[in-house]
């Protein structure tokens, strides 16, 4: 995975198959933009234990068509990867995932809908 993100050094290698994934998302987001976030939940809803085959075939329902081994490995999507991790690292960014908002950073899923809702629309004494 460090070929994707140099951050992580050889001794943490991150989640196994992070990579590809990475840039079957970006894939994704380049043919159907409005469709991204459907794929991101369906990926994300498996905490990891996806077959990249698996993600391919929902990609694939995805966007209406399959997604070649030649399209993911576009310097386009290897750029825009680059600038992914760039800019966690700029932000200090450990763990997935973090929430960054008006300048604080919140890493860990929030527990519920009002914690989320207090990190994005925080309340102003005036």
């Amino acid at each position: 995975e460090a070929d994707c993100n140099p951050a992580l050094g050889s001794a943490n290698q991150g989640r196994r198959g992070s990579c590809q994934l990475a840039r079957l998302g970006h894939r994704v987001g380049q043919l159907a933009p409005e469709k991204y976030a459907i794929f991101h939940e369906r990926i994300a809803a498996h905490s990891g234990d996806l077959a990249f085959s698996d993600a391919q075939l929902h990609a694939a329902r995805t966007v209406g068509r399959e997604i070649e081994s030649s399209e993911l490995a576009s310097p386009t999507i290897a750029a825009a990867i680059r600038r992914d991790v760039d800019l966690g690292i700029d932000l200090g960014i450990r763990i997935l995932p973090t929430i960054v908002c008006n300048g604080q950073k919140y890493e860990g899923c929030p527990d519920d809908i009002a914690t989320l809702t207090a990190i994005v629309l925080p309340t102003t004494d005036q």
